[in-house]
């Protein structure tokens, strides 16, 4: 009998630790929390990491929310500081989900080009004060959407970032999307990265300790085609994947339009480079 009750615990241990085998961070229930279910391929800004450098469960609060990050970075002078490829592991923990905002959730209707004043011009000739008043405010619905959309609080997944290394890891730039297989079973993006402008010359280096980890969370996506997802990093010019989960996604998700108009008005390509801005933005290289 002494016999089986030890077999019992140890197994139900063992199921445990199989159960959760990454630390879990803890935050406030919120209300009205959004599952996104997108008709859209989205646009990631920025990387909002939640909490960094911890090994074990965490509590977090909105107080103790932006401690860890602050007191985990070093400045730099210069963006061209060389930096060597780290053994990081890149994690979904599909275990559980959390609610934390910061996100554009649905594609904001674009602003159209013909009334935007580019470079101090519009259409190519200097605007008149009608013209700029009507651009002005073009701009700011724009802007309004996308900002209104980052107050609300979305179901997410944690992405946990773990440095295997014996040493701490320096790192100032790392860019993320999702990904998810299609029908021809072929890795796509669903979302694409165009990131805030860095100051020239002003750089900050987050430390990663070793055998720590930090989290940033993942909206985590509904609709009607199952399929299985991933999580893309780019670390300067190193990709890192995550491991493969499954979700459900809808099947627009994959369709580039929105990307590229998203592009077009924004950025100022050269026709012959419109396809590598175009790859540099859904992480492709």
């Amino acid at each position: 009998m002494r016999i089986i009750l030890y077999s019992l615990l140890f197994f139900s241990l063992f199921a445990c630790k199989e159960k959760h085998p990454y630390p879990r961070v803890i935050m406030p229930k919120q209300k009205n929390v959004i599952r996104v279910n997108s008709k859209g391929m989205l646009h990631r800004t920025f990387l909002n990491g939640v909490l960094s450098n911890f090994i074990n469960d965490s509590t977090l609060n909105e107080k103790s929310k932006n401690k860890y990050i602050k007191e985990d970075y070093i400045e730099a002078s210069s963006s061209d500081t060389i930096l060597p490829r780290y053994d990081f592991k890149i994690i979904v923990d599909t275990s559980y989900v959390f609610s934390q905002k910061g996100f554009e959730y649905y594609n904001a209707p674009l602003p159209d080009k013909r009334h935007l004043i580019m470079n101090g011009l519009l259409n190519g000739k200097i605007p008149n004060n009608a013209e700029i008043d009507l651009s002005t405010k073009a701009i700011e619905k724009f802007s309004k959407s996308c900002i209104n959309q980052s107050d609300k609080y979305l179901e997410c997944y944690p992405l946990l970032i773990f440095n295997n290394e014996n040493e701490v890891a320096l790192v100032n730039e790392i860019e993320l999307i999702q990904e998810a297989k299609d029908v021809d079973g072929k890795w796509k993006p669903i979302e694409f990265f165009r990131g805030l402008p860095y100051c020239v010359g002003h750089n900050v280096f987050f430390k990663h300790k070793p055998k720590q980890y930090s989290l940033v969370p993942m909206i985590k996506y509904y609709g009607d085609y199952n399929t299985k997802l991933r999580v893309k990093v780019r670390i300067r010019n190193n990709f890192y994947y995550s491991n493969e989960f499954f979700g459900r996604i809808n099947r627009s998700q994959f369709n580039l339009d929105y990307m590229r108009k998203y592009i077009n008005l924004f950025e100022t390509i050269n026709p012959e480079n419109s396809k590598e801005y175009e790859d540099y933005v859904l992480l492709r290289k």
